[in-house]
């Protein structure tokens, strides 16, 4: 190999912020931070401060992506100071009447999100959803081990538990992977109008304990959602 060619393999493997491990099968997260994803709305990240609580309630949510946006919190919702089934990271529990919203984030421009949070049984549980009862942009597993992700695509999660940490890559349209494995494709998003929620607000559906949120206005190029995927999983198991 010339020496111009390992230069310029150096520079691609700096800008696209992943090493492959060879036989292991996956990516380094060696010189990745979350923010090398570009197109960020959103970032909601218990280890980079985003939670702020008294005692054991959440009092507070802080976007970290630079973007801006307000969050809210709505009601009561429980904080986690060291979630054991999310590798030790803060999570917070959000149910029907407590919760955390983004009111002023645009939902068609959410082609993408990130996620991981804790499934705590087999019911209905979402990841997010529109903050109102308007056209449907939402993330959920049902109690049969399917996922819907951004309209109304319904994809078969094979081989995982119904409860469990979930690990949710989302584009829309895209690839959607959850804990790894690739479990379809998600169509377009139209959903006109402003507001996510995260976790849940909807009465009968099962609370979820997210520790991590990222939503984009583009999906990530294939290297970096390999190094994401990557550093979730060093992050939040």
């Amino acid at each position: 190999m010339t020496t111009d060619r390992r230069l310029y393999d150096m520079d691609l493997g700096r800008r696209d912020h992943t090493r492959w491990l060879g036989s292991s099968g996956r990516y380094s997260t060696q010189g990745f931070a979350y923010s090398d994803i570009p197109n960020q709305l959103l970032r909601i990240n218990s280890l980079e401060g985003s939670l702020a609580f008294s005692g054991a309630v959440l009092t507070g949510v802080t976007d970290v992506s630079g973007a801006g946006e307000t969050v809210t919190v709505t009601g009561s919702p429980v904080y986690t100071a060291s979630d054991a089934d999310l590798n030790g990271a803060p999570s917070f529990t959000a149910s029907s009447g407590n919760y955390v919203t983004s009111p002023n984030l645009v939902r068609n421009d959410v082609v993408f999100v990130a996620m991981v949070a804790y499934r705590i049984n087999t019911d209905t549980s979402y990841l997010w959803r529109q903050s109102d009862g308007g056209s449907p942009h939402r993330g959920f597993f049902s109690s049969s081990n399917t996922m819907a992700a951004g309209v109304n695509s319904t994809l078969v999660v094979a081989g995982e538990p119904l409860a469990g940490r979930k690990r949710v890559l989302a584009g829309m349209p895209g690839s959607v992977m959850v804990n790894g494995v690739t479990i379809g494709a998600a169509v377009s998003i139209t959903a006109p109008g402003n507001g996510i929620v995260w976790g849940s607000n909807s009465i009968g559906s099962v609370p979820m304990r997210p520790a991590f949120v990222m939503a984009c206005s583009s999906v990530p190029s294939a290297p970096l959602l390999a190094a994401l995927e990557a550093k979730l999983i060093t992050d939040f198991g």
